[in-house]
């Protein structure tokens, strides 16, 4: 079955690649056919899709907690190094 056209903008918006939407899509088509065998292939799509987009989300999310915490992490980081004469108890 071919993948839907609008999965590399989908990507893009996520900010993931091509080929990890793509993955995605697939496991998201394969468990749809696991969980419901008796919907029609077009059906099984729109479920996918549905899935699909909830879990971008939940990825898009999670990367942007991600890079955050980075962002905190090396602010940390840069504060300890420009402060090297702190008093020590």
């Amino acid at each position: 079955m071919k993948t839907p056209k609008v999965l590399p903008w989908l990507a893009h918006k996520a900010g993931l690649t091509n080929e990890h939407v793509e993955l995605l899509w697939n496991s998201e088509l394969r468990q749809a056919s696991l969980r419901q065998p008796q919907l029609a292939a077009n059906q099984r799509m729109a479920v996918a899709m549905q899935e699909l987009m909830a879990r971008l989300s939940r990825e898009k999310k999670l990367c942007n907690n991600m890079k955050s915490s980075l962002r905190i992490a090396a602010n940390d980081a840069s504060r300890s190094v420009a402060t090297p004469g702190l008093v020590r108890a």
